[in-house]
């Protein structure tokens, strides 16, 4: 029997986690990104880029897609502050996990605007690759 393949979220909260944790300092401070934000960044991308959504359960698709939901909102939600000059307190604590690994964007961004912006885009397009996977399969199919 062929042992199906499975993502662990162990590993993914783990990536979250860390990432946000080592870009922390840097991004709580407003201090201009380094080349470590820049890797973390890029290595925290690739991590989710590998991700096969195909082979997550029902129940991990609907996280992947929250996640992804909720990275969205927070970034449209920057991207809106650093525009207007408005508040949005309540954005801050999600703000760190959600956006702190993405940082190292900050390396080649001017401002926050543009760093949200970018991961706005790439938020969508996570959001949208985990809601392909709930798509119905072929009735003739045995997958």
């Amino acid at each position: 029997m062929h042992k199906k393949k499975s993502v662990k979220p162990f590993l993914v909260v783990t990536g979250v986690l860390l990432a946000a944790a080592i870009n922390f300092p840097e991004y709580l401070m407003g201090s201009p990104a380094t080349l470590k934000n820049l890797l973390i960044t890029l290595g925290y991308l690739g991590m989710w880029i590998v991700i096969p959504t195909r082979e997550f359960s029902p129940g991990g698709r609907f996280s992947f897609m929250l996640f992804w939901g909720g990275t969205l909102l927070i970034a449209l939600v920057t991207a809106w502050v650093s525009v207007t000059g408005g508040s949005a307190v309540w954005a801050i604590l999600p703000a760190l996990p959600l956006l702190g690994p993405w940082y190292g964007l900050m390396f080649f961004a001017s401002d926050y605007s543009v760093m949200a912006a970018l991961v706005a885009l790439f938020s969508l397009g996570m959001a949208v690759k985990g809601f392909s996977g709930f798509r119905k399969k072929d009735p003739g199919s045995n997958a």
